[in-house]
């Protein structure tokens, strides 16, 4: 139902637009096409999304649709501010469009030509180019790590070879001329915070250091770069939305738990936990004892946003006792930290709780079969909250714990009141809609579903129903699996490590033996008496 409300008001914004460019009649035929569209029947995919540890699923360009990402440019420059490819029996434009927008970009085709410039500067050819459109990076981390940011990291690690090898191209310019007519401010300021438009990559700067050792590159500031490289490729995969059919489950204790192996038909679906814990390892000092307490992060919000919980303090102290100190609780700030900062400490920790949200999206930084608990002011439904562990894999929270192998547990929560900061209309329609969640026919409650982003407070269920209680205890029982198998795999590792040097140590025993004996012999037999000095 929200699909169908949010596919409606997008038929409306597109026409009203459409009109104020002049295009009153386009306007009209693609309002009744999408409207006759609402019409029809969804069908779900029955293949599943997969990706292969190979060039072979990215896309070549002259197969590529409007709407194809990743798709493999081949052999490539960069030289006067523009991507130039050489594609035979294809235009000399190019046109390719962003992964999830509709911003179309050019790219220069100089097919015989540059084959040839290639060849005469082989001591200057770089290994491999990505290029990510600026229309299509989103500045939150939660959106970023299920959309671009996942998916360069797939790319990057599973494919092209590692960030040594892999220089970042960010396409701001050579867009289409309808779109390149717009100011800058308006191409780039609304998805991006306004960074975009200063080429600013704020807080999320830092996260492209796991993408390349060098600095990535602006198409509008790389007029006077001449660079050449064996393989370029547009775009990423959307690895948010790549799920197996079916999520592994072992039910063969006191309660359900995911295995963390996903499976479309006959393939792994690749994960980002590989990649994250080359970048992530080298920050880990120690190991935590098996029995040691979680360290256990509850994140609350800032004063100027909404969701914040209530009475954070009570619930880090009332879990605390009701554990009998398995939990060693922090309340956590991340905006204090930068996202390395963040990073680091995640990785050192065995549990995030937050609020929907983007501080949700951090937890992809803890280690594998670690803890994220999300409570959700949502309604169930709208948005998927299941109840159990690893059981809503394609929701928004849901997806960063697929990908970062975690268990993740959604928790329904109250949602109190209206956001201070909520503009006066939206204030409005939200007080109104919250009274309107358990009534009311089946579109005011699919429209009240959207206000708990606005909702000013969160109330957490209490201990003493004993839900959560189980949550925690559960968690704490997860994490300790985890810890177990993380000091079998260690001691055996170390095992694996020190039997060539046993060997060794043997090898050289033996022959120090054999050769006083051999000593031992030649001496007695040469002049009557033992060696004894030997």
């Amino acid at each position: 139902m929200n699909f169908y409300v949010a596919i409606g008001l997008a038929v409306n914004v597109m026409a009203f637009a459409l009109v104020q460019v002049g295009k009153k009649t386009h306007g009209t035929e693609v309002q009744r096409g999408a409207l006759q569209l609402l019409k029809g029947k969804l069908w779900q995919d029955a293949t599943g999304a997969t990706f292969h540890r190979s060039l072979d699923f990215i896309r070549p360009l002259h197969l590529q649709g409007l709407h194809s990402c990743p798709v493999d440019l081949g052999p490539s420059w960069l030289m006067d501010g523009k991507l130039q490819v050489d594609k035979r029996h294809m235009a000399e434009t190019i046109k390719l469009q962003a992964c999830q927008s509709g911003v179309l970009y050019n790219i220069q085709n100089r097919a015989n030509r540059l084959h040839s410039r290639l060849q005469q500067s082989r001591e200057n050819i770089f290994s491999a180019l990505l290029v990510l459109p600026l229309s299509d990076l989103s500045f939150h981390i939660s959106v970023a790590v299920r959309t671009w940011y996942g998916g360069s990291l797939m790319l990057v690690h599973h494919i092209l070879g590692g960030p040594s090898n892999v220089t970042i191209l960010l396409a701001d310019d050579n867009e289409v001329e309808e779109f390149a007519r717009l100011p800058r401010a308006m191409r780039y300021g609304g998805n991006h915070g306004g960074l975009g438009v200063s080429k600013n990559l704020g807080n999320l700067r830092q996260l492209f250091s796991s993408l390349s050792d060098s600095d990535p590159i602006w198409l509008s500031t790389a007029s006077r770069l001449s660079l050449a490289f064996k393989t370029a490729v547009w775009g990423f995969p959307t690895v948010g939305i790549a799920h197996g059919r079916t999520a592994e489950h072992d039910c063969s204790g006191d309660f359900c738990y995911g295995l963390r192996r996903y499976w479309a038909p006959g393939v792994p679906v690749v994960t980002l936990r590989a990649p994250l814990d080359g970048w992530l390892r080298s920050w880990q000092r120690h190991v935590h004892r098996i029995d040691a307490p979680l360290k256990f992060f509850l994140v609350q919000r800032s004063r100027k946003l909404s969701r914040r919980l209530v009475a954070p303090e009570r619930l880090a102290s009332s879990w605390s006792r009701a554990l009998r100190g398995q939990l060693k609780i922090t309340l956590w700030r991340p905006e204090m930290y930068s996202i390395l900062q963040q990073a680091r400490m995640l990785y050192a920790a065995d549990a995030l709780a937050a609020v929907t949200g983007q501080a949700c999206g951090l937890g992809i930084f803890l280690r594998r079969k670690r803890i994220l608990l999300e409570f959700t002011p949502a309604i169930d439904g709208s948005y998927g909250c299941r109840w159990g562990w690893d059981m809503n894999p394609t929701s928004e929270v849901g997806q960063i714990g697929r990908l970062g192998e975690l268990h993740h547990h959604c928790v329904m929560s109250l949602a109190v009141g209206v956001a201070e900061r909520t503009t006066s209309g939206a204030k409005r329609s939200a007080e109104l809609a919250l009274a309107s969640r358990t009534a009311g026919d089946i579109l005011t409650r699919a429209e009240a579903s959207f206000t708990w982003r606005t909702a000013a407070k969160v109330v957490p269920p209490s201990l003493g129903s004993g839900r959560l209680r189980r949550v925690l205890r559960q968690a704490v029982h997860l994490v300790r699996s985890a810890r177990r198998q993380e000091r079998a795999a260690k001691d055996e590792k170390s095992c694996c490590a020190m039997a060539p040097r046993f060997f060794a140590c043997t090898k050289i025993c033996v022959q120090l033996f054999i050769s006083c004996y051999l000593h031992l012999q030649r001496g007695t037999s040469s002049d009557g008496h033992n060696a004894i000095d030997l």
